[in-house]
């Protein structure tokens, strides 16, 4: 398929609508026809986060509304294939909006937003905000998708809090072969590995990582010694102290270079 296309993704699953005439969801709609004033027989692709890419051509437009005709589907990964997992601590302002925006164009599978305890947001999470903070959220991992080509939208999970999820972790006992949990941070003790070295080690090659980066403050002594139950590694990422936006993006591109998709 022509990647100059417009991209959409739509929530609906399509996988049955091959040679059918669709409705346009009314965002797409939106985007489609009113902001990039697309027309009549002008083509675009969809995708429902199977994994199929569908080719559409716009065949009627209307004041409100526009339908299109699936001309045909190709199922495309776009994936790593290293699984990374991405526990983030809130980060203030919009600097959590980049790093999921990033985090994803970077490949990340699953991405879990917590509260720490140094999260200087904690105290306005509630029921109502933490939803209006996800649907934010996955919507823009959903035009993130549309930009950067994935057909996979990464698994978001709810807002949780982090001694909650480590201590739920720390239980579990049945963790995979080559499977690794990293702990950002900036300062160096005696478990802590570097990069060089994991890199040095031939017979270990991760297929799953977790990585944990805490939020502007770092984390409390009583998360550090959490984590370190939970199957954590004090990792550190050269000698400069990085921002909390800065070392998460670093890090990945680091992990999909030495054992993801970045050399393929």
């Amino acid at each position: 398929m022509n990647k100059n296309l417009p991209r959409f993704f739509i929530t609906n699953f399509i996988t049955n609508s091959l040679n059918q005439v669709i409705n346009l969801p009314e965002n797409i709609f939106k985007h489609a026809i009113l902001v990039l004033r697309l027309k009549v027989n002008q083509n675009i692709i969809l995708f429902d986060n199977s994994g199929y890419e569908y080719l559409a051509k716009i065949v009627k437009i209307q004041k409100n509304s526009a339908e299109v005709f699936i001309e045909n589907s190709q199922k495309i990964s776009r994936e790593s294939n290293l699984e990374i997992t991405l526990i983030q601590a809130i980060q203030n302002g919009d600097k959590m909006d980049f790093t999921l925006q990033k985090a994803t164009e970077l490949g990340v599978k699953n991405i879990i937003p917590v509260i720490s305890e140094r999260s200087q947001l904690q105290a306005l999470i509630n029921p109502e905000k933490s939803q209006k903070k996800f649907l934010r959220w996955s919507s823009i991992l959903h035009s993130t998708c549309e930009q950067c080509g994935r057909n996979i939208v990464p698994n978001l999970q709810q807002i949780c809090y982090l001694h909650k999820y480590l201590n739920e972790l720390k239980n579990l006992s049945n963790f995979a072969k080559n499977e690794l949990f990293l702990l950002a941070s900036p300062h160096k003790n005696q478990q802590t590995i570097l990069l060089k070295d994991l890199a040095k080690n031939k017979d270990f090659q991760p297929t799953k990582i977790t990585l944990l980066l805490g939020p502007e403050g770092g984390f409390s002594d009583a998360e550090l010694a959490i984590a370190e139950q939970a199957n954590f590694k004090n990792f550190v990422l050269g000698k400069r102290i990085l921002r909390t936006e800065t070392a998460g993006l670093a890090i990945i591109s680091a992990l999909q270079t030495l054992w993801g998709d970045f050399l393929e």
